[in-house]
């Protein structure tokens, strides 16, 4: 019976410094997860921000010729509630068949004096890299949808 508590005695002080170093591991490791996640966040807000840009006057034409208002200016950008405002695929390496390598998805509130209510616009975008054609744009978009929900009733 001695031994029995003795062995028992002994296999729980041996294993507490385990489970203690394994609890100091997981904490690091969610440490560093949330560091990573902070920094990718930021990266990701450039890269939207910069898509954005590529594409604005685009955004802006689409928007003029759907509400029929060529003063439409101005564009916000939810990131608070949407946080997908730009969404980019390339349909070819998820097995859909498709004319354009990249599909750009904005969701936008265009803006004349007033909002006017929240867009979804799905672009294709061709990207030509090739140095020997200097005179033809690098990226090219077309719309292909344009999508319109109403501002929600205040």
């Amino acid at each position: 019976m001695k031994n029995i508590l003795m062995l028992a005695f002994m296999f729980f002080f041996l294993t507490i410094p385990s489970v203690v170093q394994g609890e100091e591991y997981n904490k690091k490791r969610l440490q560093d997860d949330l560091y990573n996640v902070t920094n990718d966040v930021t990266q990701e807000q450039h890269l939207k921000h910069f898509m954005l840009n590529l594409i604005n006057k685009e955004i802006i034409l689409s928007a003029r010729e759907f509400y029929k208002d060529k003063n439409i200016s101005g564009m916000a950008f939810d990131w608070e509630k949407n946080y997908n405002v730009v969404e980019v695929t390339e349909p070819q390496v998820t097995g859909e068949n498709a004319e354009y390598p990249f599909i750009v998805k904005v969701n936008v509130i265009p803006a004349n004096e007033k909002p006017l209510g929240t867009d979804t616009l799905t672009f294709g975008v061709i990207v030509d890299s090739h140095p020997d054609a200097p005179g033809k744009p690098s990226i090219t978009s077309k719309l292909i949808k344009y999508e319109h929900k109403d501002l929600p009733k205040e």
